[in-house]
């Protein structure tokens, strides 16, 4: 099995773990990265080849001239690996490494023993306890989609979904229609097309 990991990427050039990236691809012949940069105004895309440099067969980038938000970058990062045709699985991580490349292992092995799954996602508490405005925003949204959507979302601040590959035109073909409701809009969509049995949530070790 294969599976590739999206990294959305605005002015992340002092925030990159370069060093975690790199040595993360040259240990894992199973994975392939795409680093999306979202209209960055940094050096980013020099950092992003910088990585790809090292270990070219196994790293992309996509340059995207202007921001269109995190969404617009994972959607087509979704959309280069659907067209590849040699991944199975699709997931995305922040490029701060909120969530680590453990975390993303975990959902994929899951997936990978779960064959009925379209869709799993693990989420992961604020460490130490704190309660951000991240917390907050989450919280709201969770209430919006309970009224629009007729289910609770159980998201928590940092998250992220393995989905199967087979999944991405569903998911990822039409645009979001706007870039705040863009959990919702996707939950949506999942909703639509997968029904909850085929979702599963996993709760990750709160760092």
């Amino acid at each position: 099995m294969k599976t590739g990991i999206i990294i959305p990427c605005f002015n992340e050039a002092n925030s990159l773990n370069v060093e975690a990236f790199i040595s993360f691809i040259q240990k894992n012949d199973d994975y392939h990265l795409c680093f999306v940069n979202n209209g960055s105004k940094d050096n980013t895309l020099e950092v992003l080849h910088h990585i790809k440099n090292q270990r070219t067969i196994k790293v992309s980038i996509i340059d995207m001239k202007k921001n269109k938000g995190k969404a617009a970058a994972v959607r087509v990062g979704a959309r280069y690996f659907f067209n590849r045709h040699d991944v199975d699985y699709i997931g995305s991580i922040e490029a701060d490494l909120s969530i680590d490349f453990s975390d993303i292992e975990r959902l994929v092995q899951t997936i990978h023993e779960n064959k009925d799954l379209s869709l799993i996602y693990g989420s992961k508490e604020l460490g130490n306890g704190k309660i951000g405005r991240n917390y907050f925003n989450g919280f709201l949204s969770k209430i919006v989609a309970f009224f629009l959507l007729g289910f609770i979302m159980t998201d928590l601040p940092y998250s992220t979904k393995v989905y199967r590959t087979t999944s991405i035109p569903k998911l990822y073909n039409n645009e979001f229609n706007s870039v705040w409701s863009v959990e919702i809009e996707l939950m949506k969509r999942i909703k639509k097309y997968f029904g909850s049995e085929k979702i599963m949530r996993l709760d990750m070790v709160t760092i």
